[in-house]
């Protein structure tokens, strides 16, 4: 339904180190697991959340000389009880869906901006391993 696609060059060759990285940032934030489908995508859903809308995000990994080029996409869905939420409203009482709709686009928007902006802080930090430079100090 609503669904957002950024596209970021990452540098260095560790596709799967950025991966385990941006697992992790999508499973602390949004609790949504990545699940390996071919060699260079994963996907992955959130549970329900307000009104019936699930978070649902693709993650594609293009490896070139310089990096990798990824894609990270975030759809919000109405899921079941989401659109039987929907109509049941539009049918009792037709002012309250709107806005019940517009709460739950908002209420995406917002989850999406957060995924996005751990999902990419993740993947663009660099591994946490100590710099050999520490090793000559004296302690």
């Amino acid at each position: 339904m609503f669904d957002r696609i950024e596209r970021r060059e990452i540098p260095g060759q560790d596709l799967y180190g950025v991966i385990a990285r941006m697992h992790h940032a999508l499973s602390a934030t949004g609790q949504i697991g990545l699940t390996q489908v071919t060699p260079t995508s994963w996907v992955g859903k959130s549970p329900e959340v307000g009104l019936g809308m699930v978070i649902k995000a693709t993650v594609l990994a293009y490896p070139n000389p310089y990096g990798t080029t990824m894609d990270l996409k975030l759809e919000a869905e109405l899921e079941d009880k989401g659109i039987l939420f929907l109509y049941v409203s539009w049918l009792v009482c037709l002012p309250i869906a709107p806005f019940l709709f517009f709460y739950a686009y908002n209420d995406a928007k917002k989850r999406k901006a957060a995924l996005f902006e751990a999902a990419w802080a993740a993947a663009l930090a660099p591994a946490l391993a100590p710099s050999p430079a520490w090793a000559a100090l004296p302690r």
